[in-house]
């Protein structure tokens, strides 16, 4: 495409230049007589050919620069101050020096302030704005303040010539990052993978240990002298449905810089392999068969289904046999289906439902609804019969707004929806469709009467099956592994200093809870809105840099395949940072610098020697297509006409 480009410019350049030496050899032919109207005719014809031709001139210019010495005065080159000014006054090349640590100083390197932190990325992209032939980088790289300066290199057009203090040898190892299931099923074998990197080792092996409870596995893995990074995988085999905590920790070395990254602490909780679902009524109707059959296909479900008879007791709806009701405590989420509220088999539902029971709530609900203060909607008997159109005010399911809906033909009588209620759909300004936290329990309503002939109008009205996508939904959503927890974030600490890069990973569940990828998420806090990046199936990623000192509530939310699902909140504490400390030289953050902006890496010593590149040139395109070129052809052409008419050649 470029060289086409180029091709394209060259061609009209030539016939441009062509007609040029033309219209000169024609003006000079015909004013041959009267020679000195030639420059104006020429110079009107030439300046409206570069016009009709889009042509400009560039034009080159020197600057007289000098390089930039930025000297890193930050409290982690204590040590080595003296040494390093002695060297660069042996400097003998024309240059300027500016010093810097949290921010930019004018000052030279006889300031005896030491800032706390080291930001190089600030400090680059102030001189880099004045355009100097070079900068000159005298630091240990150890740069712990902002975004890192390789995030902006493609920004900069100043080559930066890095030049390393401090020791090389450093002595760490760190846990960078634990990945593993937020969720896992009653004997499923979970895999943990623990990324720990070391440097600063010139043989040897470490060690990582990991317990869960009575149980502990350990990994070896070989020390490096450079920084390098190893995985070590465990498996564990989960048994009973709760939560189960896991210690990390590597085996501290002597010397290490610091021994906080050593430990970390998580926790993965398992779950029932199946949702048991009771779905009760006390008048079997339409409706049954219909919510029965959207749930019974869903093998995540365990479903049993029960009504209830003056003579008989309650009976088993598959069975038609007179059985006991199954514990409530053994259910997830109880289906409430045509029931009076007066005469229900648990006495103490909102007790359950404060305790994590989830409700879904539908068809007529007889007697005053507050004696179930969980519900959402308050709704009275008998109910109303009409044509009642459905408007979805939020997005919940295979409910979206805008969609076009079966109009519901009966309803409860309904009186008003709770304060804390969640409105998903509305018929006539009426709520109809909402959910409401009670305690650790949900409660979803569908305050309709005819959901299996709706269901049935619906199937009429499109192909989209509503019900048994919606019931299942609301199945999923009020169990205590409701919605909120199918996406999940974490942090590897719960703490950080001002200025520390915050790594955030999230992961998303299908309905099913398996880790599931493909969705597009962001993280919210304060203001912000940062996009989730997919680096493994269902894993994501997120950074930010904590520039405010105070707590943080983390938020996220998105859509995974058409679903719109939130996280958890996080909130971590960023803390004020202490004095930095020496950590010796970054020769790969300071190498891999110079390399991106076209600089070298070298010992401070190199620095008396060293040949800063010449001046810098700048270039600067002059274009003609001005209102002074246009006013200027007019002249040109008006004097030149004068002229022929004084002299009677027009």
């Amino acid at each position: 495409m470029r060289t086409s480009l180029r091709s394209s410019r060259k061609k009209r350049t030539l016939i441009t230049l062509f007609i040029s030496i033309a219209a000169v050899l024609l003006t000079i032919l015909l004013y041959r007589k009267n020679a000195g109207m030639i420059p104006l005719r020429v110079g009107a014809v030439v300046l409206l050919l570069f016009l009709i031709s889009g042509m400009g001139m560039t034009l080159q210019s020197a600057r007289d620069t000098t390089p930039v010495l930025l000297f890193d005065r930050s409290s982690s080159m204590a040590r080595f101050l003296d040494r390093t000014e002695e060297i660069l006054r042996k400097i003998d090349f024309p240059h300027s020096v500016l010093a810097f640590s949290e921010s930019l100083h004018h000052e030279s390197h006889a300031d005896t302030n030491l800032g706390q932190n080291t930001n190089i990325t600030r400090a680059l992209l102030r001189v880099d704005h004045d355009r100097p032939s070079a900068i000159l980088l005298v630091s240990d790289g150890n740069h712990n303040f902002g975004p890192s300066p390789l995030t902006v290199t493609d920004e900069m057009v100043t080559p930066v010539y890095c030049f390393g203090v401090g020791d090389e040898v450093q002595t760490d190892i760190a846990i960078t990052d634990i990945v593993y299931p937020q969720y896992s099923y009653t004997g499923d074998t979970i895999t943990v993978d623990i990324i720990t990197m070391s440097r600063g080792f010139a043989s040897g092996t470490g060690r990582v240990e990991i317990s869960m409870e009575k149980s502990k596995r350990i990994n070896d893995f070989p020390l490096s002298m450079a920084p390098a990074k190893h995985t070590a995988s465990f498996s564990f085999l989960l048994g009973e449905p709760r939560t189960y905590t896991f210690k990390v920790e590597i085996v501290p070395k002597e010397n290490e810089i610091t021994y906080d990254n050593n430990r970390a602490v998580f926790s993965v909780r398992t779950l029932l392999a199946k949702l048991h679902v009771l779905y009760y009524t006390d008048h079997l109707s339409f409706n049954t068969k219909f919510i029965l059959r959207s749930l019974q296909h869903d093998t995540h479900i365990d479903l049993h289904a029960f009504t209830s008879e003056k003579d008989r007791g309650f009976i088993d709806i598959f069975t038609a046999r007179s059985r006991q009701l199954p514990s409530i405590d053994a259910i997830d989420v109880l289906i409430l289906d045509n029931v009076n509220l007066d005469h229900l088999p648990w006495d103490t539902l909102d007790i359950l439902v404060r305790n994590g029971l989830g409700v879904v709530c539908t068809g007529i609900l007889e007697g005053p609804t507050a004696r179930f203060e969980a519900v959402p909607i308050s709704t009275v008997s008998p109910g109303i019969n009409g044509t009642f159109s459905v408007k979805v005010i939020q997005p919940f399911s295979c409910l979206a707004p805008g969609d076009e809906i079966a109009p519901f033909t009966s309803l409860n009588r309904i009186i008003a929806a709770k304060e804390t209620a969640v409105i998903i759909a509305e018929a006539h300004s009426v709520p109809l469709i909402a959910y409401q936290r009670h305690g650790r329990g949900l409660v979803f309503q569908i305050a309709a009467v005819d959901i299996g002939k709706w269901q049935f109008v619906q199937a009429g009205l499109s192909k989209k099956d509503i019900l048994s996508c919606l019931i299942a939904d609301a199945v999923r959503f009020v169990s205590e592994r409701g919605e909120n927890t199918r996406l999940t974030m974490n942090t590897l600490t719960g703490e950080y200093l001002l200025g520390e890069t915050v790594d955030v990973t999230l992961e998303s569940y299908d309905r099913n809870f398996r880790r599931s990828g493909g969705g597009d998420f962001y993280l919210t806090y304060d203001q912000n809105r940062i996009p989730f990046y997919e680096v493994q199936s269902g894993i994501y990623r997120a950074s930010f840099t904590a520039d405010a000192v105070g707590t943080l509530h983390l938020k996220a939310a998105g859509s995974l395949h058409d679903e719109t699902l939130t996280s958890n909140e996080l909130s971590i504490t960023i803390r004020r940072r202490p004095i930095e400390y020496e950590e010796g030289l970054n020769r790969e953050l300071l190498a891999a610098l110079a390399e991106a902006t076209g600089g070298t890496f070298q010992p401070l010593s190199d620095i008396v020697g060293f040949t800063p590149p010449v001046a810098a040139h700048s270039s600067t395109r002059l274009h003609l297509d001005t209102p002074l070129t246009y006013v200027l052809i007019i002249f040109l052409l008006a004097v030149e006409w004068i002229l022929r008419k004084r002299r009677g050649i027009i």
